[in-house]
């Protein structure tokens, strides 16, 4: 390239000054200006972008957290629920043994084997309004179970006891030698067993 020729107007833009050759204050002064601001913008962009960025990581986390809470939520209800199934269950046993164990005292001096008895009772016939045993219709239905009236011989002095009042204590005792306390303990306590 000659002096006298120019330089192409594309290149003239990108070129640099040549060394020690004087700068234009002005125009650096706007470039810096330019360049501040590029970078401010830049700064606030990159400040936006993090911002951001921690918005959406603190969300992710917040959901994984309230997941996991939901799930650990969920189990303990599943276990809750189980739980009471399972004290439900029990109590319903505790409740038919008590059932069981009222209609048995009931049942017991009344007929010749309250266990038999229990286990031929039918809740439509021989069961009362109020969940108590009808002993008169069982003993209607079977008559075998009655306890019979034994016409004792009363001697002098062998101190016998009359029939009935024999069986029951003899069913108390042999209640207690059983280990049923709450049958022989309700015959006792409704005074139809006297200790001899």
């Amino acid at each position: 390239m000659s002096d006298n020729e120019k330089p192409p107007a594309g290149d003239q833009a990108t070129e640099q000054p040549a060394e020690g050759a004087p700068l234009d204050a002005e125009a650096l002064k706007a470039e810096l200006e330019k360049l501040t601001a590029k970078y401010e913008r830049a700064k606030a962009d990159l400040a936006k972008f993090r911002t951001r960025a921690e918005e959406v990581e603190a969300a992710k986390k917040a959901a994984a957290e309230r997941a996991l809470a939901e799930k650990s939520l969920e189990e303990q209800l599943a276990a809750f629920k189980a739980k009471v199934q399972e004290l439900e269950k029990l109590a319903s046993e505790k409740e038919r043994e008590a059932t069981m164990a009222r209609r048995e005292a009931k049942l017991v001096g009344k007929v010749v084997d309250p266990v038999a008895a229990l286990r031929l009772l039918d809740e439509e016939k021989h069961i009362a309004e109020d969940g108590s045993v009808d002993v008169e219709a069982l003993l209607k239905d079977y008559p075998f179970l009655a306890i019979e009236e034994k016409q004792a011989v009363n001697l002098p002095g062998a101190g016998t006891r009359k029939g009935a009042t024999a069986d029951l204590y003899t069913q108390a005792m042999a209640a207690l030698r059983g280990g049923n306390r709450a049958a022989a303990a309700a015959m006792m306590a409704a005074g139809m067993v006297k200790k001899g």
